[in-house]
């Protein structure tokens, strides 16, 4: 035994084996350190842990079998002892194996002072969201779904596996201890293969469902796995080899699983289908179709499609709730995109209300497109109670209800109570432009500008119509008593390229004359009359420009002539801030009162945050 020691000595086996394990040791500290920051996924740490292992006996067999000699490496019973180099290697090894044991050292004496140190920053970067803005620690039950991938060979069927995660986050979002991020950000990733660590940081959860969707003949294979975001590891992963028509039964398997698994209570009883759903799956198949060209509306070729497939839908199943809701707010965008057809779409959205009160009368659905009628016709006192009972009535409308209850906040210049529903909607859907918008909405009306400027170049990194937020950032600009020529010129001709009409008119008209007040306001009284510029949004953006130029007399006209007469929908804006006091003039107490806000201010007792009743009359100011 004693002559095997001192061959393994004498063969450097041991040193070899300090060496090893010292550098080994020194490759994973480091390896720890840096991979997170480069996104290396956790696996590629293990793996290389267990590579390490691996090597380590083969190492100590090739010190044995092999010496390294001026010729090269030669196997060692092929080396005669005088001719060995084995001391010279030992000292060689020697000062390998101290200079290791100092690069030790300063590791444990960094981790110990400098990089403790650090972790509050870490932690702060930890807690930052999109772009750098700050966001709290992801609560313990978070989730985002993402879209799960497609794998069928038709990859027209795309639309069935979006529409399967959409359904799963309806169905996971009804569950009120759970934050689950809204669809727009959690589809933000789709196709991105992004580290779910990032997306987790990203959205701000703990958890992650990803999957895929295979279908082909009669035969549908979905995958499901739920993703601890915290470090990327499975939770757990389901396989479903089911018929098409199992799908329904699938989407509240997998939405019961992450329930259990998060600990929070899901009433299956209170399940999407059971809210407005279908069994039907042709019907639920031309569902998705259409909510897929909803989700691109490209052209208003494609809300013609959209509106024809919701209504194939309701004719294969007549009870189909969701499909006559989503058809109704179909609809409600012709007056924007078609508005030729308003007629037609009026006639047809009060059908649906009346064959939703039959069918339906206490769905969540069916109220809140009771509360959108009485908003559109300005029937405050009766909206205010219906946009209660629509949000009271469960959370997979409540995007929808939300958007409601905001618009009527707005228009009752309720800034104060709108302000943390809209911040919420960003805080769920923290990378939809939409809630970006909204969120820029409520910055600019509450006078925010510096804030809604940062939102504002935040929101150009997102997808989606860009035309509105640059509306928003001129309107901005326009209110601004010191606005600079230069800012406003470039503003105006990026809205140009992207604002639509009517403000394409505008541009055209107005480019030249931004720097010439009296050639400005005498080219507005002319579009004023314009036939072409009789529209809402028309005569809004000319009381805007008539404002920015100081004729107050213009700006009071067209903001009448907006809301009044044409019927202007986006009332909140009236609020706005102005360069010019309009609120104190009686064309504007006009406006407000043949709005029907003045009764209802009246008859609520709520005035909002920018009127209030003069003791001792009928009379108000704002």
């Amino acid at each position: 035994m004693g002559n095997f020691w001192g061959e393994l000595k004498r063969r450097n086996v041991f040193k070899v084996a300090a060496t090893y394990a010292i550098v080994s040791w020194i490759a994973l500290q480091v390896a720890d350190i840096v991979f997170p920051a480069l996104n290396v996924p956790p696996w590629v740490l293990s793996l290389l842990t267990v590579l390490l292992l691996i090597g380590f006996p083969i190492a100590l067999l090739l010190s044995w079998a092999f010496e390294l000699t001026p010729d090269g490496i030669k196997p060692t019973a092929e080396v005669a002892p005088d001719a060995s180099i084995r001391p010279k290697t030992g000292h060689r090894l020697n000062y390998l194996i101290i200079g290791g044991l100092a690069a030790l050292l300063a590791l444990v004496v960094l981790d110990a002072y400098i990089f403790d140190d650090a972790a509050p920053a870490a932690a702060t970067a930890a807690e930052t969201g999109p772009n750098g803005r700050a966001v709290a620690s992801a609560p313990e039950k978070s989730i985002a779904v993402l879209p799960f991938v497609n794998l069928s060979s038709d990859q027209e069927q795309e639309y069935f596996s979006d529409g399967l995660s959409e359904e799963i986050l309806n169905q996971l979002a009804q569950i009120g201890e759970l934050k689950v991020t809204a669809r727009t950000s959690s589809f933000s990733f789709k196709g991105k293969n992004q580290d779910l660590r990032v997306i987790g940081r990203e959205l701000n959860v703990r958890y992650v469902l990803e999957g895929s969707v295979r279908s082909a003949g009669n035969q549908l294979r979905i995958i499901a796995q739920l993703i601890d975001a915290t470090d990327g590891s499975h939770v757990w992963s389901r396989d479903f080899d089911r018929e098409p028509n199992d799908v329904f039964a699938i989407q509240e398997e997998i939405a019961t699983a992450v329930s259990e698994t998060l600990s929070v209570t899901l009433d299956v009883g209170s399940m999407a289908r059971a809210r407005g759903g279908t069994t039907n799956l042709e019907a639920y198949d031309r569902y998705l179709r259409a909510r897929a060209l909803d989700r691109q509306r490209g052209t208003s070729d494609d809300l013609l499609r959209a509106a024809e497939l919701y209504r194939e839908a309701v004719k294969l199943d007549p009870t189909f709730v969701r499909a006559w809701s989503d058809l109704y707010t179909e609809l409600a965008l012709w007056p924007i995109y078609l508005a030729e057809r308003l007629a037609e779409a009026r006639k047809e959205q009060q059908m649906i209300r009346e064959r939703l009160r039959e069918l339906a009368p206490d769905s969540p659905f069916t109220a809140m497109i009771e509360a959108n009628a009485l908003v559109d016709a300005r029937r405050w006192m009766e909206a205010e109670p219906a946009i209660a009972s629509a949000r009271a009535a469960g959370a997979i409308i409540r995007e929808d209800t939300m958007g409601v209850e905001t618009f009527f906040l707005l228009a009752a210049g309720r800034f104060r109570e709108a302000t943390p529903r809209i911040q919420r909607q960003i805080e769920e859907d923290p990378l939809s432009l939409n809630a970006s918008y909204g969120w820029q909405i409520m910055l600019t009306l509450t006078s925010r500008d510096d804030e809604a400027d940062a939102e504002y170049l935040r929101s150009r990194s997102l997808t989606g119509e860009r035309g509105f937020v640059d509306v928003l950032a001129l309107w901005r600009l326009l209110t601004r008593p010191s606005a600079e020529l230069a800012a406003l010129r470039a503003q105006f001709e990026l809205t140009a390229r992207t604002g639509g009409r009517p403000f394409d008119r505008l541009a055209a008209e107005l480019g030249a004359e931004l720097d010439n007040r009296e050639a400005a306001v005498a080219t507005l009284h002319r579009l004023y009359a314009d036939p072409t510029m009789q529209t809402a949004s028309g005569m809004l953006w000319l009381a805007g420009f008539a404002d920015h130029f100081d004729d107050t007399d213009l700006a009071l006209e067209a903001l009448y002539r907006s809301y009044v007469d044409l019927g202007g929908t986006n009332i909140g804006m009236l609020w706005r801030p102005m360069r010019n006091p309009l609120r104190a003039t009686p064309r504007f107490k006009d406006i407000v009162r043949d709005l029907g806000l003045v009764d209802y201010f009246r008859a609520s007792g709520n005035w909002g945050d920018f009127c209030r009743p003069l003791a001792g009359g009928d009379d108000f100011e704002c």
